[in-house]
C-alpha cells in the first residue's frame, strides 16, 4: 500500500492514541484512509492509534453516509484507527466513549455543558457541533467532525443552518489543531481506563449526557418503533417499560434512534 503523503507528521510521545498524528491540507476523507490503513494492521501494528487529521475533506462523511461538509482549517476533521480487544469492538463502546470525549472537549472551551443525540452527536443548546462515524474492518475507526471557528454565516452556507461551533458560543476560540490536541489527549487518557477495565466513569458520562433515564421515550428497536419509560440505560442494556407495565430489554447496538418524549427533566 501507498498511502498518501502527509503535509505533516506530528509525534507525541506521552499518548498511545495519537502518539503519531498524520497531518493533511486536503484528503477525501479521513475515514476512508484510516480504513484502508487497518488492513495492514498485521503488519504495521504501529499504526494503533494513529490520528489522521486533515484542514479539509472532499468527501466527508457522516452517519447514513450523510456529507459532513467544514470550510479549509475551521473544523477538527479527524480519524484515529485502533486494534482494540473483542471486548471493545462494541459500537455502543465505542461511539459513546468518543461522544463523551468531544462533549467534555466542548465543555471545556465553551464553559458549560454540551449533551448528547443517540446514537452519535453532541449539541450544544440543541443544535450540532458534532457528530462522530465508528466504522469497522480489520481495523477499528473512530472518525469526528467538530465545528471550531465557523460562524453562523459560514454553517448556513453549508446548509446547515440548525448547526454550531465554538466561535459562536466564545469570542475568541481555539485553533482546530489546538482542540484536535485537546481531545487526542482525552480519548488517549479515557481509552487506558476502558482497557483496564474502569470505564464506569465514561458509561456514566455518556448516560448523563443523554439526559433520557426516568424519561418517557420513543425509542426505534430492530427498525421498529416502540413507546415507553427508559428504567435501565448502560453498556449492558437498556429497559424500557411499556404503558401497559410490561419490560422490554435490549442491547444499545440494537437501538436506532432514542429520543424523550416529554422535553423535561428525568425523574430519579
Amino acid at each position: 500500500m501507498n498511502p498518501p503523503k502527509p503535509d505533516e507528521i506530528l509525534e507525541r510521545g506521552h499518548r498511545t492514541l495519537g502518539r503519531v498524528v498524520w497531518r493533511f491540507r486536503e484528503l477525501a476523507s479521513t475515514n476512508s484512509l484510516a480504513l484502508e490503513l487497518g488492513a495492514w494492521l498485521d503488519s504495521q501494528p504501529r499504526w494503533h492509534g494513529l490520528a489522521l487529521l486533515a484542514d479539509r475533506q472532499t468527501r466527508g462523511r457522516g452517519q447514513h453516509e450523510r456529507v459532513w461538509e467544514s470550510p479549509l482549517g475551521k473544523g477538527v476533521l479527524m480519524s484515529v484507527l485502533l486494534d482494540p480487544s473483542t471486548a471493545l469492538r462494541r459500537p455502543a463502546i465505542l461511539t459513546s466513549f468518543m461522544a463523551v470525549c468531544v462533549a467534555g472537549v466542548v465543555e471545556r472551551f465553551i464553559g458549560r455543558p454540551a449533551e448528547l443525540k443517540w446514537p452519535n452527536d453532541v449539541l450544544v443548546e440543541g443544535r450540532k457541533i458534532a457528530g462522530i462515524l465508528v466504522e469497522q474492518a480489520r481495523g477499528t475507526v473512530l472518525g469526528v467532525g467538530l465545528n471550531v471557528s465557523q460562524s453562523a454565516e459560514d454553517l448556513a452556507g453549508c446548509g446547515l443552518p440548525e448547526a454550531t461551533s465554538l466561535a459562536c458560543h466564545v469570542s475568541n476560540p481555539p485553533t482546530p489543531g489546538v482542540v484536535a490536541e485537546c481531545l487526542l489527549d482525552s480519548m488517549d487518557r479515557s481509552w487506558e481506563a476502558i482497557e483496564r477495565g474502569e470505564g464506569a466513569a465514561v458509561e456514566a458520562a455518556w448516560r448523563d449526557g443523554l439526559n433520557l433515564l426516568g424519561r418517557p421515550v420513543r425509542a426505534v428497536v430492530r427498525g421498529v418503533p416502540t413507546l415507553g419509560f427508559l428504567e435501565r440505560l448502560g453498556w449492558d442494556g437498556l429497559t424500557i417499560r411499556l404503558e401497559s407495565g410490561q419490560p422490554l430489554g435490549f442491547m444499545p447496538e440494537e437501538v436506532s434512534a432514542l429520543a424523550g418524549l416529554d422535553g423535561g427533566e428525568p425523574r430519579r
